[in-house]
C-alpha cells in the first residue's frame, strides 16, 4: 500500500512539473513578427552560473587596480626629482652609514669634509636636478646654499664632480650655471661661473684678486684703486686680463645674484638598504 501511495505521489509530481514548463513556454511572445523573446527570467544553468563568478572577481580587480596604475604614473611624470637612479641610492647608503663623519669617508676619497660640522642627518640634504637639460639628472648633497658633493651619470655609474671645502664653495644657479668662490688668503681669491657639459665643469670666466701678482706687474695703486683683480676664462695665470674694482664687483654682484637653494631632502629621511 505504501508503494502505491509513493508511487502516486511520484506521478503528481511530474504532473505539475510538466503543466509548469508548458506554462512558461506559453508566455514568450513574438516581437513585431520576427523571433521569440522570451518575457520571463529564467536562471541561468548551474554550470553557466560557476563559470561566470571568476569573470566577475577578475573584472572588479582590473578595476582596481588601474586607478592605481593610472595615478603611479602620473607622480612619476609630475616628480621626476622625486626618482632615485640606483648608482645615487648606493651613493646615499655610503653617506647615511658613514655617519657621524670624522673627517672623510673611506669608501669616497673626492667626497667633502664639510659633514664633520654637522652632528645631524637631518642637517644634511640631497636633492635630484637635471642641470644642463640632457635628461639626465644629477645629485647634490649639501645644505642651504652651498653644495658639499655633486655628482652625474655615465653609463649608469655615478661620476663625481665637484666638492665644497672649508675655504672654497659652490653652489647652483637658477640659470644652471654654478657660482664658485674659494680664498687662499687676504691677498687671493676668487669667484667664478661654471657650466656642466656631459661629466666635466666647464670654467665660463673666473674673477682673481691676487694683490701679489698685480704688484709683480705694477699694477696696483693705478688711478688711485688697488687694481689687483684680473679676469680669465682658463683659470691659467698666463690668460689674466686686468681688470679694475668696479667691473670685478659688477662680475661677481651679477653671478651671485643667480644663486638660489636647492629644496633639499634631509638624508635622514631617505630609506636606507
Amino acid at each position: 500500500m505504501m508503494k502505491v501511495i509513493k508511487a502516486s505521489w511520484y506521478i503528481l509530481l511530474c504532473i505539475c512539473l510538466i503543466g509548469t514548463m508548458m506554462s512558461c513556454q506559453s508566455e514568450e511572445k513574438p516581437v513585431n513578427g520576427g523571433s521569440v523573446v522570451s518575457t520571463v527570467s529564467h536562471p541561468a544553468p548551474e554550470s553557466s552560473s560557476s563559470s561566470s563568478k571568476p569573470e566577475e572577481v577578475s573584472q572588479q580587480e582590473v578595476s582596481q587596480e588601474k586607478p592605481v596604475e593610472s595615478v603611479a604614473s602620473k607622480e612619476e611624470v609630475s616628480q621626476v626629482a622625486d626618482t632615485m637612479p640606483k648608482a645615487y641610492a648606493d651613493l646615499l647608503n655610503i653617506y647615511i652609514d658613514a655617519f657621524p663623519w670624522e673627517g672623510y669617508i673611506p669608501e669616497l676619497e673626492d667626497a667633502s669634509m664639510m659633514y664633520v660640522y654637522h652632528n645631524s642627518l637631518d642637517e644634511v640634504g640631497y636633492y635630484l636636478v637635471d642641470v644642463d637639460g640632457n635628461g639626465q639628472q644629477e645629485l647634490f648633497i649639501g645644505n642651504g646654499e652651498e653644495i658639499y658633493d655633486a655628482y652625474t651619470l655615465v653609463n649608469g655609474r655615478a661620476v663625481h664632480l665637484f666638492n665644497g671645502g672649508e675655504r672654497y664653495q659652490y653652489s647652483y644657479c637658477s640659470d644652471g650655471s654654478f657660482y664658485f668662490t674659494g680664498s687662499n688668503g687676504a691677498a687671493n681669491s676668487e669667484t667664478a661661473r661654471y657650466t656642466l657639459s656631459g661629466d666635466t665643469l666647464v670654467l665660463s670666466e673666473m674673477v682673481v684678486f691676487d694683490h701679489f701678482y698685480a704688484i709683480e706687474l705694477g699694477l696696483t695703486e693705478l688711478n688711485g684703486h688697488s687694481n689687483s683683480y684680473f679676469s680669465t676664462k682658463t683659470g691659467e695665470k698666463s690668460d689674466y686680463v686686468p681688470i679694475d674694482d668696479a667691473t670685478a664687483t659688477a662680475k661677481e654682484t651679477a653671478w651671485r645674484n643667480k644663486v638660489i637653494t636647492p629644496p633639499y631632502r634631509p638624508l635622514s629621511s631617505f630609506r636606507t638598504h
